[in-house]
């Protein structure tokens, strides 16, 4: 009932706060499912030895979404514009990620992970990345977020883990409006989901007692699907 009820809030097309607080129910109404779905499939992975496995577990685990408060998005200084100031260096924000997740992923885990949430919030702005990239001393000028986005995410990852000056404009480029970060966390949710019931489906003589199949039932998953999350945005993700 409460995915249901959030599902539709998140599908309406007025109250911008309202959804964005939908939007974050739902996705941590199934945080718990997730981890505990992982957690057995990475003990899986360790028993059997397969390494391959228990990587790509580990990356899922690290995946997460950068949210901020609701109500500091309806302060007086910001609420016109519906957006916060993102005051924070990359590593302010690594070392909040490494208390949060307290999972124990090593440093290079935990930086892709990171640089994947920021990178799935930064606006489209092929040029712009590729103009601090090159300044940084890469070679970018023919990468795009739609022919290269893995290639792209690889190059905003290596720039953040420098933690310099082309690190922080990258920061900048991030678009905190509650309209972006909930339409990305209901995609990074989606796509983290997905993953985690392959994985279920595709190793089926792991014991998920006491969990089920991660997932929700056909009405949330048709609403869901309807058009809250826009063409193209899971290359983003």
């Amino acid at each position: 009932m409460f995915q249901r009820s959030a599902v539709s809030a998140m599908s309406s097309p007025t109250g911008e706060l309202g959804k964005y607080v939908n939007r974050l129910g739902w996705a941590v109404s199934s945080e718990e499912q997730r981890l505990a779905a992982l957690g057995r499939i990475k003990g899986y992975a360790i028993t059997e030895g397969n390494i391959e496995l228990e990587k790509l577990v580990t990356g899922i685990e690290a995946s997460t979404s950068l949210v901020f408060n609701p109500e500091g998005a309806i302060d007086a200084a910001v609420s016109a514009s519906m957006k916060v100031n993102l005051a924070a260096t990359n590593r302010d924000l690594l070392m909040a990620y490494n208390l949060t997740r307290n999972s124990g992923f090593s440093e290079e885990d935990a930086q892709r992970g990171l640089s994947r949430a920021l990178f799935s919030l930064m606006s489209y702005d092929d040029y712009k990345i590729r103009d601090i990239a090159i300044k940084a001393g890469y070679e970018a000028s023919t990468l795009t977020m739609e022919s290269n986005p893995e290639e792209m995410f690889n190059l905003v990852n290596t720039i953040l883990a420098r933690q310099d000056e082309f690190s922080e404009e990258l920061i900048n480029m991030i678009d905190l409006s509650s309209e972006n970060v909930g339409k990305t966390l209901v995609a990074n949710t989606a796509k983290q989901m997905g993953m985690v019931r392959a994985l279920q489906e595709m190793y089926p003589e792991i014991d998920f007692s006491g969990i089920g199949m991660v997932g929700f039932d056909d009405f949330a998953t048709n609403l869901k699907l309807s058009g809250i999350i826009e063409k193209d945005r899971h290359r983003r993700c």
